[in-house]
């Protein structure tokens, strides 16, 4: 809402001195606040370019590929390493299979540095698959290596020539019914036609100024005379030797000052009105790095947290690039960044922390949030303050929640709200009659088992009705009594009919069908202690076969305790068993098709989400061995 909207709405309910100071340190530090907002742009960079030198002293190098190709003779991946130079952009494309770094420096020496001359310095783009391949490579040959800031693909300029290549290579693929087979003739053909035009913003041919000869079509070759031996002036050969003659050194000279010139004008006018971003070594910042969406995860980029942090300042780099390392963690590798890139982090971060009321059970209807919600951005424990500035500062100690008048001291005291029946006999009306609704539990179909039947079972499953903690809305969940836990946990569990279960969920192999066909495992996941709170933090899902037992210091079950007989137990249908094994059934830990029907009733009678059903059964008894592509389900912990 920020500062003004925050105090506005404060304002209106209560008062203390520095009022607005607070709030204007809490919405600075917030927690959420300070993962989400970016409030610079591409716009805001400031543009810096490379010294002019010679012709291939400083090459721009990355590598390409139109997709996975694989050589149908050796059976290895083929990508093109691409080479520009950086005064003249002329382009050297070499076919490498399997790169690694020795395949890259053969490839540099024979196509580039034994051919065109020596090489000085290798530009890499610091967001490269290859980058440590790349720097291995340097190493080897002994060529300095200077990799770029994170997120600045401006900096390598053959990122130019690979969206010429993404083009052609499109417009041929596509020409060819989308086989891209072909693309290392068409790379060939597309540096060639790359270099014969001029270099940006001149007149010059990148081919004359980088080896001194303009590169030809077919139809110029096709449509010239045939040479003849003679002493004109104008002889091809007389043009040729004029140009790499001593004449030559002139004209390098020349596209030295013109690119200079160029290159100059274009910072200046872009650099107009910017201001570069100014940081010191040990400022706290965090990283605005760039995020994918991912279908596959359900993750969308411009919906996710593009914070990374927090970070120090270790080493300023200058022309706006910057050295960090991890806050607190001298040990971690130090990254590069760029000035526009990071942002000052607050003296204190307050990570939100949510009151139990109607509009925030409202927000956890279905899903309640996780228990750190920013420890993947910034690093920060929900609940707890952090703080990003030296450990003398000192914190204001005062008083909270103290009444300091005798009206504050009754309004601080708990209020009992008075009940609706109350207040209709106040009024003289009569309280109209409660009608139950599908949500009403009383509807819910509940199972009549008794601990003897559930003895007698062999797998011990119940389907029951579960509110996961801090949310509104009920479902139905698969669950497995563990007896030997029910017994070491409640001992009474005879005579309050309740028993530790662990929850079921779908196999990963079959999130795609439907929950009738589904195989159901427990559910473990990784797991990790909050050390000031001591608050579980749950992690990724784990798939783990039924019956092992994992390391219980990295691996925790879904499982709690539930009243599954006697009065107001939260059992649907059971006990019962798995699915036997049949020529209908080729799986274990499947639920039969009656009892799914049973469930479908039961959840339509109390206004739970009913299970998915992908096909009749008949239907799947005929095709027990193909998988049934339908809806799913999530569920929430």
């Amino acid at each position: 809402m920020g500062e003004y909207k925050t105090l506005f709405r404060m304002r209106l309910r209560f008062f203390w001195p520095g009022l607005r100071k607070d709030i204007r340190e809490w919405v600075k530090g917030c927690g959420h606040c300070t993962a989400y907002n970016v409030w610079r742009s591409r716009k805001s960079e400031l543009y810096f370019s490379w010294p002019v030198t010679t012709p291939f002293y400083i090459m721009h190098m990355d590598l390409w590929a139109p997709g996975k190709i694989v050589n149908a003779t050796s059976g290895k991946t083929q990508m093109l390493l691409n080479a520009m130079c950086d005064l003249t952009q002329f382009v050297i494309s070499s076919v490498v299979e399997n790169p690694t770094a020795e395949v890259l420096a053969q490839a540099l020496m024979e196509d580039v540095v034994l051919t065109l001359g020596m090489v000085a310095v290798v530009v890499v783009d610091a967001d490269s698959k290859f980058l440590h391949v790349f720097e291995e490579m340097c190493a080897a040959l002994k060529i300095m290596f200077w990799p770029l800031a994170r997120g600045n693909h401006k900096g390598n300029s053959v990122e130019k020539y690979h969206r010429f290549l993404d083009k052609t290579q499109t417009i041929v693929g596509q020409d060819r019914g989308g086989n891209h087979s072909t693309f290392i003739q068409n790379a060939k053909t597309s540096q060639y036609a790359w270099n014969s035009a001029p270099i940006d913003d001149t007149d010059i041919a990148r081919s004359m100024a980088a080896v001194g000869r303009d590169f030809k079509f077919p139809m110029d070759v096709e449509l010239s005379a045939m040479p003849i031996i003679n002493s004109n002036k104008s002889s091809a050969l007389f043009k040729y030797l004029r140009d790499v003659s001593n004449n030559s050194t002139f004209a390098i000279s020349v596209i030295q000052v013109l690119i200079e010139e160029r290159r100059t004008a274009h910072r200046d006018r872009w650099n107009k009105d910017k201001t570069a971003q100014a940081f010191d070594v040990g400022d706290v910042v965090k990283a605005h790095v760039q995020v994918t969406s991912k279908a596959e995860t359900g993750a969308v980029a411009k919906l996710s947290y593009r914070a990374k942090g927090p970070f120090q300042i270790t080493k300023v780099l200058g022309h706006n690039s910057y050295e960090v390392q991890r806050y607190n963690e001298p040990a971690s590798a130090t990254r590069k960044y760029k000035g526009t890139e990071l942002y000052l982090l607050p003296p204190t971060v307050f990570p939100h922390d949510p009151l139990d009321m109607m509009d925030e059970r409202y927000l956890n209807y279905s899903h309640a949030p996780i228990t750190s919600p920013l420890k993947h951005a910034l690093k920060i424990e929900m609940y707890n303050d952090t703080f990003f500035s030296p450990s003398d500062m000192k914190q204001d100690s005062c008083s909270r929640d103290t009444p300091s008048t005798n009206i504050d001291n009754a309004a601080f005291t708990a209020h009992q709200p008075p009940s609706a029946g109350s207040l209709f006999q106040e009024s003289g009306n009569i309280m109209p009659p409660v009608e139950h609704t599908l949500d009403s539990p009383e509807l819910v179909t509940a199972s009549t088992a008794t601990d003897d039947m559930i003895q007698t079972s062999t797998d011990r499953l119940f389907f029951i009705k579960f509110t996961p903690d801090r949310t509104m809305r009920a479902r139905w969940y698969l669950v497995q009594i563990d007896m030997q836990a029910t017994a070491e946990t409640n001992p009474a569990f005879r005579t309050d009919g309740k028993y530790w279960c662990i929850f079921l969920a779908k196999h990963p192999a079959d999130k795609l069908k439907s929950d009738e066909f589904s195989r159901w495992w427990p559910e473990w996941y990784r797991y990790s202690t909050c050390p000031t709170t001591n608050t579980i933090v749950y992690g990724d899902r784990i798939l783990i076969r039924p019956n092992s037992n994992p390391d219980s210091r990295k691996f925790i079950q879904w499982a709690t305790d539930i009243r599954l007989t006697g009065d107001g137990n939260s059992s649907i249908i059971g006990p019962f068993n798995f699915e036997d094994i049949s020529a209908a059934n080729r799986f274990r830990q499947k639920v039969s098709h009656p009892t799914w029907k049973l469930l479908n009733i039961a959840c339509d009678n109390a206004g739970i989400l009913p299970p998915t059903f992908g096909a009749n059964y008949t239907q799947q008894i005929r095709a027990s061995s193909k998988s049934t592509k339908t809806g799913k389900r999530k569920f929430s912990k």
